[in-house]
């Protein structure tokens, strides 16, 4: 038997306390978006992936074509790092969960690519994923599987 399928629904903001009562919720403000791009709904307008490094102390995001690391304690775009490189929005972002520091990002042309989030420097990259639309680090990080259409 199919399990029962459930309508996605969002959470609005101001219920969040209700159901998360105890988790600190921060926001993270792109400078990159203009009030009316973040309006109308465009790629650029939206955050695709967000990711922690696996000791908490940095957060990755992934939209448009800019790939940002922050700073947990300082959620002012100022404090974060802009990483450039991709030519397509980025569709997914994620720490390797055995190096705190290694990056992984995809965007939606098939691209990879590899950073070091102290040199802010891109190490590697492949090219030729199809129409990726996600990555995941095995638990060991020396394996990373991406997904295409």
């Amino acid at each position: 038997m199919a399990p029962l399928s459930r309508p996605k629904t969002s959470l609005p903001r101001e219920r969040f306390t209700t159901y998360l009562k105890d988790i600190k919720i921060q926001t993270y403000q792109d400078p990159s978006f203009s009030s009316s791009s973040r309006n109308s709904g465009s790629l650029r307008s939206s955050i695709w992936s967000i990711s922690w490094n696996p000791t908490g102390s940095l957060i990755a995001t992934g939209a448009d074509r800019i790939l940002r690391v922050w700073n947990p304690e300082k959620p002012v775009s100022r404090f974060s790092t802009e990483l450039k490189g991709h030519t397509a929005a980025i569709a997914k972002v994620a720490f390797n969960p055995a190096k705190d520091a290694e990056l992984c990002s995809i965007s939606f042309d098939g691209v990879a690519k590899f950073w070091d989030v102290r040199s802010k420097t891109c190490t590697n990259e492949v090219k030729g994923l199809g129409e990726a639309f996600t990555l995941a680090w095995a638990p060991d990080g020396e394996t990373l599987v991406v997904g295409n259409k």
